[in-house]
């Protein structure tokens, strides 16, 4: 049970220093969703608009620190700053 609870801590940390938040991709990149470090209401909501781990997104518009304008399975969704500092995603 603990070499299992220390291979998952590991694989959180690998993800971590793999990843970068949604927030600080520039436009016109295609992305996959690792995680998302957020509560559950904020997960869960992101879940519902198609933000799920593995899911490849296109980010349209970023600009500075104001909304993001991504393309998820078809749809265009704007997300303040803050929520897509919580989206966790790789190149």
């Amino acid at each position: 049970m603990a070499d299992s609870m220390s291979r998952n801590r590991e694989r959180r940390v690998a993800e971590t220093f793999s990843s970068i938040p949604l927030a600080m991709v520039n436009e016109q990149t295609e992305v996959v969703i690792r995680t998302i470090r957020g509560g559950r209401m904020a997960t869960r909501r992101l879940h519902e608009m198609g933000f799920l781990p593995g899911e490849i997104i296109r980010v349209i518009r970023s600009i500075g620190y104001g909304p993001i304008m991504v393309s998820v399975k078809g749809s265009h969704v704007a997300l303040g700053h803050r929520l897509a500092m919580k989206i966790m995603v790789s190149m």
